[in-house]
């Protein structure tokens, strides 16, 4: 029944998978392997609701299997379930530590790329932007490590890893994280670009005399909610930052920590000034190592264009049809 419901979801036959895998597990139904395909089987059919569901009913059997948990935290950011596959993940974190932080320090890298477009399909650009700024603090820590590398290959005479290492370096922005990270923070500087946002949008909005009353309503509501949620995130983060103080070895925050946290507020990502120009950072790393890949050309141009740089933007539009 497995090979069958495997076979007919390969060939987009989701109704016979389904009658398949429902077979199996009614059979065995302590089988973790049947709800994942379950799960997977709606993914296919394009439902990542249902996939979640299906997947986190198989987690539920093995709570300890910390694959399957990844898994169903990723069917659950893939279904923008976010604080959900926050959750998730918190039951192999660090006890009384944010989830988010703790990844965020472990280079948990798909887990972060997962949340920025989630957070982008939601149009929380600020999130997103946040998340695709993490990701890219990897890369360049990554960088920076390598110098210790160097001395330490040398000294061991480690050469087989020395090699690897420079070979790594040599393409290391072109790795599929960072692609579909630079390629999600370009597009969304680009929307930036064309629809600035700014903090009392919401407010102006609301008080203007051409809206309906319809409108007004659920623009009050939005920003109703949109304080609850910020007042309930506020409380989570005091709670982390006591338990965080009560640990004996917890580090004290430097000042460049500091102006680092404030400059990967969500806020203050999405009412840059210069979103081009934040753009084209993501740029110029995949114009140096991801350059035969026809989307970074193609990206290039739409920036330089929008900057009215035709020069780059022809010469990026030939690279690409080369």
């Amino acid at each position: 029944q497995i090979k069958k419901a495997l076979d007919y979801s390969f060939t987009h036959q989701i109704k016979k998978a389904l009658d398949c895998v429902n077979c199996a597990i009614e059979h065995t139904p302590t089988l973790v392997e049947l709800y994942m395909l379950k799960g997977k089987i709606y993914k296919r059919a394009g439902n990542y609701v249902l996939a979640a569901q299906w997947v986190n009913e198989g987690r539920l059997l093995d709570t300890a299997d910390r694959y399957v948990n990844c898994l169903c935290a990723k069917y659950l950011l893939r279904s923008d379930q976010i604080e959900t596959a926050e959750e998730t993940c918190r039951k192999f974190t660090r006890e009384g530590m944010n989830a988010a932080e703790t990844l965020n320090e472990m280079q948990c890298m798909w887990y972060q790329t997962e949340c920025a477009f989630s957070y982008s399909r939601q149009q929380r650009w600020g999130e997103a932007l946040k998340k695709c700024h993490e990701i890219e603090k990897h890369f360049v820590d990554m960088t920076e490590d390598q110098f210790d590398f160097h001395y330490y290959c040398m000294r061991k005479t480690t050469l087989r890893a020395y090699v690897g290492l420079l070979r790594l370096e040599d393409d290391l922005r072109s790795h599929p994280f960072y692609f579909k990270t630079a390629h999600l923070a370009i597009e969304i500087y680009l929307h930036l670009h064309e629809h600035p946002q700014s903090g009392n949008d919401g407010k102006a909005r609301l008080d203007g005399a051409d809206l309906t009353d319809s409108e007004k309503k659920k623009l009050r509501n939005k920003e109703r909610k949109a304080k609850k949620k910020a007042a309930q995130l506020q409380q989570k983060e005091e709670a982390a930052a006591a338990a965080a103080a009560q640990k004996k070895d917890a580090a004290k925050t430097s000042e460049s920590d500091k102006k680092e946290g404030d400059a990967l507020r969500p806020e203050a990502l999405v009412q840059t000034s210069q979103p081009l120009e934040e753009a084209i950072k993501f740029l110029k790393p995949l114009q140096l190592m991801a350059s035969g890949r026809i989307e970074t050309h193609l990206l290039a141009y739409r920036i330089y264009s929008k900057k009215c740089n035709f020069n780059d933007a022809v010469g990026d539009k030939e690279g690409g049809r080369d």
